[in-house]
């Protein structure tokens, strides 16, 4: 299916259209911007009783842990 960018006229990449079935604009016009996802695991790894969720974050809020890090403890 071919479909064209309501904002400049190009076509949008076919791809893009498989992915966002919904989009109307092309990536350059597109206003939402690049987004990271984030993986954060909660709950209680003793007793089995985890899950785990992805939060879409903007690239300038982005902290990553420091190298040093130990995530086991929580401490530097």
């Amino acid at each position: 299916m071919i479909r064209y960018c309501i904002g400049c006229g190009d076509q949008i990449p076919p791809k893009r259209i498989e992915i966002i079935p919904s989009t109307k604009t092309c990536t350059g016009c597109s206003t939402t911007g690049a987004k990271i996802g984030v993986t954060i695991m909660h709950g209680n790894l003793e007793k089995d009783d985890t899950w785990v969720e992805t939060e879409f974050i903007n690239p300038d809020d982005y902290v990553p842990y420091p190298p040093s890090y130990n995530i086991e403890n929580n401490e530097e």
